[in-house]
């Protein structure tokens, strides 16, 4: 594919759902890995609204900050039982 078509990381990354590997919580920085460009990867992660999301938690990608930094917010169970069956 051309690199002027190619898409750029935050048309790739937002919506995206993720694991939070490392604690999100307001004032730190958490982590969470992404299934993106056919492997997984870590960024670096902030909470949306504030709230504290603990490791394991799945969570969708609202914003992308360059070089690796995510803006995060929790993603209801519900929904998620919805598109792939039963939550582990």
């Amino acid at each position: 594919m051309p690199r002027d078509h190619m898409p750029k990381a935050d048309d790739v990354l937002i919506g995206k759902l993720a694991e939070v590997t490392g604690t999100v919580a307001p004032g730190t920085v958490g982590e969470v890995m992404v299934s993106v460009r056919g492997g997984r990867e870590a960024f670096y992660a902030h909470p949306a609204e504030g709230e504290t999301i603990a490791r394991g938690e799945r969570v969708l990608i609202i914003e992308y900050r360059p070089p690796r930094t995510v803006l995060v917010t929790p993603y209801p169970i519900a929904e998620l039982e919805s598109f792939e069956g039963e939550p582990k």
